[in-house]
């Protein structure tokens, strides 16, 4: 019989249910406290269940869209967001550092459009969108970035510091550290 499956599915049902009023909440207390924002596709759910938010746009400059590098968590248990890193003024530029070292003055452009992800240490990883370079020259940028919970740091992985950057390929199906994806906006990840 199928219906001794069904409890399984309801759990799993109400955990997504429960991670989405959570996820809900959280929205709702962030446009109270500073704003809507949309094409803010960078976020991920932490090991403790809390929710981290980056960049974004949000229309507070005259009816005006501007972009936005803030990095904000939200604390389930609390109720409450926390600004953790980036600038509260809008458009503001990357700040690199060197390729490879993470930092405390190192902070990704603002941008919308990004893809990132969580990797099985926690870390956060965020690619491309479409933001400001080093030079706050606006366009595609396909710069890769770790962020570290931990130290609260990013890291510059790879990429350019300059939008609008063409990639290089090598040779299909082998790995080179010359490699690098194009700059490109909105995209997909699938798997865990």
């Amino acid at each position: 019989s199928q219906s001794r499956y069904l409890p399984k599915y309801e759990r799993e049902i109400n955990e997504d249910l429960d991670l989405e009023r959570s996820i809900d909440q959280a929205l709702n207390l962030y446009k109270e406290l500073e704003g809507a924002r949309f094409i803010t596709n960078t976020g991920w759910v932490d090991k403790n269940g809390d929710l981290w938010l980056f960049g974004g746009n949000n229309n507070i400059v005259n009816g005006g869209f501007v972009k936005l590098n803030e990095l904000w968590k939200y604390d389930v248990a609390k109720n409450q967001w926390t600004w953790m890193g980036g600038s509260s003024a809008f458009n503001q530029p990357g700040v690199y550092g060197q390729k490879g070292i993470s930092s405390d003055t190192n902070i990704p452009g603002a941008r919308d459009g990004s893809i990132s992800w969580v990797d099985a240490k926690g870390s956060f990883w965020l690619f491309g969108g479409n933001g400001y370079d080093k030079n706050n020259i606006a366009g595609i940028l396909n710069d890769l970035w770790k962020y570290d919970q931990v130290s609260n740091q990013w890291t510059w992985v790879s990429g350019s510091e300059l939008v609008k950057q063409a990639g290089i390929y090598g040779i299909v199906g082998s790995g080179a550290k010359n490699n690098v994806i194009g700059a490109r906006t909105d995209c997909i990840v699938t798997g865990k």
